[in-house]
């Protein structure tokens, strides 16, 4: 029997969000995962509902950490109540922290917008002026909308047009079309920019261009809730800017508050239980659970403190890869590459070394007692083959290279 006959990878996790794209998708919400940090960040938001003074959060964190899940996730929990999407995702905060979602909902209310939720403008920054991605986002978000009148929706966009046509989208004005369509809406606003970043670096290119004054606009609007995503520090992207540009940016810093987007390595961990499926085969289940219950009796007897908090079932779900493989690759993929991306990547990917392919070139026995189980060595030679792809996103991985580059010479 080939493993792949019944052991499989659920390719559309690793599967790329785009916000714009994915908002409403039911089955990329089905595959999100909430996390402490995710209920940490919803904590937040309810607290800026219910009068806290802060509206505005940077999410900063590496790359492939999950940053866009979450905001899609964030932009359907703020959708109309009434919405199979938005159902789906306050069902999956009940699941997690039903409390929370009885403070969110509460909030909603005191808003006096418990039903028709919030209007949404969910975007994906590109290397252009943040007014022209603000200004595009927004009349997207305008004929998407269920709850804004056809006549009101027609008024904006005209105006947003005419907006756009201009050489160079003025702030103000732009700012007066979300305020607009605040009120056209009868409801409060929430924005997420991801890929932030990527309108910075146009701004400290093209400093005549990049109007940063906006963001800052929005941020002490009431009424206007604001996530910006962001691969590191607000600092790290001001180093071209103009002087004018760093006195307003000084000012709209202290507009936000700053969320570090790192998961822990256990939340990682437990995404590759998530992320393998095993068909029903008694002989091979029961294979299975035998072997984890050796190596949890073992971990146990050796003191083995990473397996201190992990069952015996949860090193099931493991398989086929070797116990110490699964608490290994979450560790490499933080240190040497692009996080969860890289660790979807070795689950699910098409290359010759990634578990896809390993599932497919090995033959089991079950009656016989025969498993194969992946060891820390296929992850080295994954990693060794990748790492030259690598290299570009950790400065770790040059080292790694050398090392590679010493042993095979």
């Amino acid at each position: 029997m080939i493993l792949s006959e019944v052991l499989s990878t659920n390719a559309f996790i690793a599967r790329s969000v785009n916000l714009e794209r994915d908002i409403g998708d039911k089955n990329t919400l089905s595959h999100y995962v909430l996390t402490a940090k995710g209920l940490e960040i919803i904590s937040r938001f309810v607290a800026g509902l219910n009068g806290e003074k802060v509206s505005a959060w940077s999410l900063t964190g590496p790359y492939g950490m999950g940053k866009s899940s979450f905001a899609n996730f964030l932009m359907s929990l703020c959708g109309p109540k009434y919405s199979s999407e938005t159902k789906f995702a306050r069902r999956i905060l009940a699941e997690k922290e039903s409390l929370l979602l009885n403070d969110f909902e509460k909030a909603l209310a005191r808003r006096r917008v418990i039903t028709k939720g919030f209007f949404r403008v969910p975007v994906t920054s590109a290397f252009q002026p943040i007014n022209l991605t603000l200004a595009n986002g927004l009349i997207q978000s305008i004929k998407r909308s269920s709850i804004i009148k056809k006549e009101d929706a027609k008024a904006l966009a005209i105006k947003i047009h005419h907006l756009i046509k201009k050489e160079q989208i003025d702030a103000q004005k732009l700012l007066e079309l979300y305020k607009e369509t605040a009120q056209r809406s009868r409801s409060l606003i929430a924005i997420v920019i991801d890929e932030f970043g990527k309108s910075l670096e146009y701004m400290a290119r093209h400093p005549s261009d990049g109007d940063i004054y906006i963001i800052q606009a929005l941020a002490e609007t009431e009424g206007i809730y604001l996530w910006v995503c962001l691969h590191q520090a607000f600092e790290e992207y001001s180093l071209g800017f103009s002087k004018r540009q760093l006195q307003e940016w000084g000012k709209i810093q202290g507009r936000f508050e700053d969320i570090t987007f790192v998961e822990p390595r256990m939340q990682m961990v437990s995404f590759i239980a998530h992320t393998l499926k095993r068909k029903k085969h008694p002989p091979t289940e029961s294979l299975i659970d035998r072997w984890a219950d050796k190596f949890y009796k073992e971990a146990k007897r050796l003191n083995l403190i990473e397996f201190k908090h992990i069952s015996a079932e949860l090193i099931g779900e493991f398989y086929p890869l070797h116990p110490l493989a699964a608490m290994i690759l979450p560790e490499l993929c933080i240190r040497f590459a692009q996080n969860d991306r890289t660790l979807f990547a070795f689950l699910c990917g098409g290359e010759s070394n990634a578990l896809p392919a390993y599932l497919s070139s090995k033959h089991i026995s079950p009656e016989r007692n025969q498993l194969w189980s992946l060891g820390p060595e296929y992850l080295y030679d994954y990693f060794v083959t990748s790492m030259y792809n690598f290299a570009q996103y950790r400065p770790e991985s040059h080292r790694w290279i050398e090392v590679t580059n010493m042993v095979e010479n």
